[in-house]
């Protein structure tokens, strides 16, 4: 467009001249050092225009030639950026499809060519690098991504922590995430870094911490949230099981939830330390608690297995819940111990053959094996220790059965 407007400038001008030269041509005289020279003033202005251009053009002509450095420095620059922006594409490409020596070589090599894409390069260079194994390579990287770019620290710092976690390296990796968390709380990113790194490290002390914040921002759900604390608070009890540690195991279960404090698995797990460390009748008393509250095969069946030191209240407890549940064979099985606990043999008896009228197990029939053979009928009860051992070994085959279509 520009090109247009000066031609038909051009031509415009040259119109005029012709038509002032054809009405009056004129003449200028040009006189020095003894020369004169005279011509028409339309060719004196023709002349003029063209020195005009030809300086406008000789000036044009010096800056390109002053200007070329500069230009092939910003030629060069974009040249290399465009190949930076190439490597840096590939170079993931590699990384992500497993080509690490690769992908690390590309990363590296062209980090330093692009200004915006240099933490990218050294971060996936890193990831290359850990993957070969040369950790010292992928801590120099980092260091470079850190120092490359302005604001990159957060960004570095959660790769490192994740690339050591991947390591098992969990010392440095917390110490990365606890600087985090104090600049930044709600980053997402540290927030499920630490949950991984409570997780794999099984500090459920720390976990149950970070809770709070997990469920604040949005990390993880109410269900998960639950589930977490569930595997949390039965870690903890599962490692106080030793000796006398009954005061210790009751201030863990006082930090409970109580919408947690009725599920099966807590209660079992806290009632089974108890017995344990020596308590029986405080695991009865909690058991007894949590099945009159919700009804739970595993809880019943853990009950009748309790050697407390009021057997009779035991039994007695036990026999409230038959109210509706005659027929439960885990039932009747945990009633048929407690009243041979009781030494009651007839009524023991009753209740194991009513278990196995309703399906019970093996321990049904053992149990009331040994009933018979404390009645004297030893025969029968030989009877019944067999077919116990018999219904013990078909179920254990069927699970290897099962086990082996699973996998």
């Amino acid at each position: 467009m520009k090109w247009l407007f000066s031609t038909l400038f051009a031509l415009l001008f040259v119109l005029a001249v012709a038509l002032f030269a054809y009405y009056d041509p004129g003449y200028v005289l040009v006189q020095y050092r003894g020369w004169t020279i005279e011509f028409s003033l339309a060719l004196a202005l023709v002349a003029l225009m063209g020195v005009i251009v030809l300086l406008h053009l000789l000036i044009r002509l010096a800056g390109n030639v002053l200007r070329l450095p500069r230009r092939l420095r910003d030629w060069r620059r974009r040249h290399a950026a465009r190949r930076a922006q190439s490597a840096l594409v590939r170079g993931f490409l590699d990384l992500y499809a497993g080509r690490y020596p690769r992908a690390e070589q590309r990363l590296s090599k062209y980090a330093g060519y692009g200004e915006t894409s240099a933490v990218l390069n050294y971060l996936g260079a890193a990831r290359a690098a850990q993957a070969l194994g040369a950790d010292e390579r992928r801590d120099r990287y980092l260091e470079l991504a850190r120092d490359c770019t302005a604001g990159s620290d957060p960004a570095v710092a959660l790769t490192r922590a994740e690339l050591l976690l991947d390591r098992g390296q969990y010392g440095p990796a917390l110490a990365d995430l606890a600087r985090l968390r104090s600049e930044q709380p709600k980053n997402i990113v540290m927030l499920r870094q630490l949950l991984r790194l409570y997780r794999e490290t099984r500090d459920w002390e720390q976990l149950l911490g970070l809770l709070p914040a997990l469920r604040k921002q949005n990390v993880i759900d109410h269900a998960a949230a639950e589930r977490l604390q569930i595997q949390a608070y039965h870690s903890l009890l599962a490692r106080g099981g030793g000796k006398g540690a009954e005061q210790a195991l009751s201030e863990i279960w006082q930090r409970v939830p109580k919408e947690l404090a009725h599920r099966p698995e807590l209660v079992r797990e806290y009632a089974q330390r108890l017995i344990a460390c020596g308590a029986p009748d405080q695991a009865e008393a909690v058991l007894y608690r949590s099945v009159t509250r919700q009804w739970s095969p595993e809880l019943i069946h853990l009950y009748g297995l309790i050697d407390g030191s009021q057997p009779e209240r035991q039994l007695r407890r036990a026999e409230e819940w038959l109210s509706g549940h005659e027929t439960d064979p885990i039932l009747l099985l945990t009633v048929g111990r407690l009243c041979r606990r009781n030494a009651l043999w007839g009524k023991a008896r009753q209740y194991l053959e009513s278990c196995i009228r309703s399906g019970g197990g093996y321990e049904a029939f053992n149990e009331l094996a040994g009933v018979l053979e404390k009645t004297g009928e030893r025969e029968t009860a030989l009877v019944y220790y067999r077919r116990g051992l018999a219904l013990k070994d078909a179920d254990a085959q069927r699970l290897a059965w099962t086990g082996a279509d699973v996998s």
